[in-house]
């Protein structure tokens, strides 16, 4: 690859992994929020508790298994993002590495 063909795909990847670094932080922020509801659900299902209603105790209990549910689904697309992030970065880095050699060797010819 030419000199500028290695810059714009350099390029083209830097903004792919500012990307994924993006969806990431999202991810991670919406899982925070699920762990911000759970301590919600888990203070009323203390107080249901105490009051012995067995139906607002249900109803949380069910409430709690779909935020378990979903941060099962955000933890998985975590992991998946990051795999993404990981092999973006690895082709960064043996671009970098083909533009340094592809540098050097114009600099040993016309030198």
């Amino acid at each position: 690859m030419t000199v500028a063909a290695l810059n714009c795909r350099m390029l083209t990847l830097t903004s792919y992994k500012a990307d994924i670094e993006f969806r990431l932080q999202r991810t991670m922020e919406k899982r925070q929020y699920l762990s911000y509801k759970s301590i919600g659900i888990a203070s009323q299902k203390a107080e249901a508790l105490q009051n012995e209603n067995k139906y607002q105790q249900y109803i949380l209990e069910q409430q709690e298994n779909a935020i378990n549910a979903m941060d099962k689904i955000l933890e998985m697309e975590e992991k998946n993002i990051q795999t993404q992030q990981e092999a973006a970065s690895t082709e960064l880095e043996s671009i970098q590495k083909l533009l340094s050699n592809n540098i050097k060797n114009e600099f040993k010819y016309n030198a």
